[in-house]
């Protein structure tokens, strides 16, 4: 852990998991809005819409990270310490992280060709689908195949790369036990 990470630990403490999750997801929807925008260059330009994609587009990002983070931050309140209760709420923690992450991800994934089909970002027809699962895995498959390949290759990359950030994340992490600083295992 190299000396900046080490001291943004210590500032943030149990904290710094979720402030560097939720730093990691914006990077990553800011990546897929510019692409998502470059691809429909045209329809940017012609609506002068730069900024308001890339501002509404964060405010939105972040209200959204917020909610996907905010149960397990205030239950991180109870569990700070170094006990077994701790230990597995960490663990917990590490599983939440790399799901919101891969969610993420794999939304941004599926954005492209939902976008070709429908002509707008995954709504509400996205999950009403998912009532009729034979459907639309049938229909998925038939059609689909190189972007039901690029999910799997994209989930599988997320969850590794996710599972390597949450272990970095919630390592080390200070906490306060009434005698000064304690450090979470």
């Amino acid at each position: 852990m190299d000396i900046n990470t080490t001291t943004l630990k210590n500032k943030l403490g149990i904290y710094f998991p979720f402030i560097s999750t939720l730093f990691v997801a914006i990077c990553i929807l800011m990546l897929s809005r510019v692409g998502l925008a470059l691809w429909q260059i045209d329809r940017v330009n012609e609506s002068d819409g730069w900024l308001q994609i890339i501002f509404n587009g964060l405010r939105v990002d972040i209200a959204t990270l917020c909610i996907l983070l905010i149960i397990p931050a205030f239950f991180s309140c109870f569990f700070a310490g170094n006990s077994t209760a701790s230990k597995v709420w960490l663990f917990f923690v590490r599983i939440w992280f790399v799901l919101v992450l891969w969610f993420l991800v794999y939304m941004e994934l599926a954005t492209t060709p939902f976008i070709m089909e429908y002509d707008v970002r995954p709504n509400r027809l996205f999950v009403e689908y998912l009532k009729y699962p034979e459907e639309v895995f049938g229909m998925l498959w038939s059609g689909y195949k190189l972007e039901l390949f690029i999910g799997l290759i994209g989930s599988l990359t997320t969850l590794y790369f996710g599972w390597k950030h949450s272990r970095h994340a919630v390592s080390d992490l200070p906490f306060l036990n009434g005698t000064g600083v304690r450090y979470w295992q």
